[in-house]
């Protein structure tokens, strides 16, 4: 049996997380049902210059949608500059 300490990181060890762009296909089919609503007139993605988040005048609404892609995966990019994370990897995570 492994004690807590076996699952730690060890000093300077380090994991990078991407999304997977070399799946084919149309790509996961969840999109921003109200993204009209979130950007200001001048700009194309909700992702402000300095990052974070902008003040938003309304709550973002992501929806899925069968005929625009699959389900999506853990961690999916393309969503306006930020990155949709499943529940199970912010679990992972934390």
């Amino acid at each position: 049996m492994r004690s807590d300490s076996a699952h730690q990181p060890r000093k300077g060890e380090f994991f990078k997380l991407r999304p997977d762009a070399t799946r084919r296909g149309k790509g996961h089919g969840v999109v921003f049902d109200n993204e009209d609503a979130l950007l200001a007139t001048f700009r194309l993605i909700l992702l402000p210059e300095g990052r974070g988040f902008p003040p938003l005048r309304k709550t973002p609404r992501l929806v899925y949608r069968e005929r625009q892609g699959v389900p999506p995966q853990d961690l999916e990019g393309g969503f306006s500059g930020y990155w949709l994370v499943s529940e199970r990897l912010r679990q992972v995570m934390e």
